[in-house]
């Protein structure tokens, strides 16, 4: 039986405390599809250069997102989780991170992240933050930096208007962002609380209030009654029809012609609604649920899933099914066999 001087796995020695019968190795690995390679030297110094190999893949899991954007230049969607911005490609369905507290670096954190834009002209996407106020992500290297901080105790909407080149953010207030300079300044509204969520479309500000849609002149604060729909929850713009898309507290969809104020409703949705973004290049709406990602037509109304997803998953153990291209894990708080596709998203298969 050989005897082992040294082991490495790909190419950097493992640590072991009694003669390489057990060891432990500390390695970086990167997204996607790579391989474990384990060396070893006997004490006669024959070496094996391949002992051991092992296909590795590393993937993204979805958690739980609050907010989710379109972006047009890249393809893909982000959806904002409370510490992490998560892409998904819309051509593949493949998962990926960003930028997360610990990547690239640990600068300027997201803490209980709650909503973010995409500042196209900057290339970069801004994250509203407990504490950060507001970061800016680069939406290539998913570097971040801090745009506003101490200003707000907790920030819940930010929309855009990229014509000015500035960004509304609620609180328990309007305040208005200069996205060249950084400098802000309070919108004092009257006729009506602004509150969350708040679109920017047509020259106006929209937000809801007791079951109200209100259009809010950015420039006087002159706040007035637009629609009446009850239960509205989340808005975006439908820029080729010239109406809003509004998704109620349930799971309904509708549409309001910004023209004519009429009111049409479109789809119900398979669960509730926390967030709409709207895809430039298909001419739909994006709805983000619970657990999946829908893209709807907001004529016909028809559906379509982008993504569906089990994110309360907890791994005890966790084993490779190479011939069906997926990781089977045992999720044993949740007593169920669960499986992790190449996608990154993660479906049960059997649970009790």
């Amino acid at each position: 039986e050989a005897v082992f001087a040294a082991v490495s796995v790909n190419g950097s020695p493992v640590r072991s405390e009694d003669g390489f019968a057990t060891w432990q190795a500390s390695i970086q690995v990167s997204r996607g599809i790579s391989e474990l390679t384990v060396s070893t030297e006997d004490e006669r110094g024959n070496q094996d250069a391949a002992a051991f190999v092992q296909p590795l893949r590393v993937q993204t899991v979805l958690g739980r997102p609050v907010a989710v954007e379109h972006d047009s230049v890249r393809n893909r969607l982000l959806l904002l989780e409370r510490n992490r911005v998560v892409t998904v490609a819309l051509d593949t369905g493949e998962l990926g991170v960003l930028s997360s507290n610990s990547f690239p670096t640990d600068d300027a954190p997201l803490v209980e992240a709650a909503d973010l834009v995409i500042d196209a002209r900057r290339n970069r996407a801004l994250v509203l933050s407990r504490s950060p106020d507001v970061v800016a992500v680069d939406l290539d290297t998913g570097m971040r930096s801090i745009v506003l901080d101490g200003l707000f105790f907790f920030v819940d909407s930010i929309s855009i208007d990229p014509a000015n080149d500035r960004a509304f953010i609620v609180e328990s207030d309007l305040w208005v962002l200069d996205l060249a300079t950084g400098e802000y300044s309070e919108i004092e509204v009257s006729g009506c609380p602004v509150r969350d969520p708040a679109y920017f479309a047509d020259g106006r500000l929209f937000s809801v209030t007791n079951s109200l849609v209100v259009a809010i002149d950015p420039e006087t604060g002159i706040c007035s009654e637009f629609a009446a729909l009850r239960n509205v929850r989340e808005l975006v713009l439908d820029p080729t029809n010239n109406r809003l898309v509004a998704a109620s507290l349930g799971d309904d969809l509708f549409t309001i012609d910004l023209a004519t104020r009429a009111i049409e409703p479109v789809t119900e949705l398979p669960n509730r609604v926390n967030d709409l973004a709207w895809n430039e290049q298909t001419g739909e709406a994006i709805a983000l649920g619970s657990l999946t990602l829908t893209s709807v037509e907001t004529t016909t109304g028809a559906q379509s899933e982008i993504l569906s997803a089990e994110p309360d998953a907890s791994p005890s153990s966790i084993v490779f099914d190479d011939p069906n291209d997926r990781a089977l894990f045992l999720d044993a708080r949740n007593r169920r066999l669960a499986q992790l596709d190449t996608a990154g998203r993660v479906s049960v298969l059997s649970e009790r």
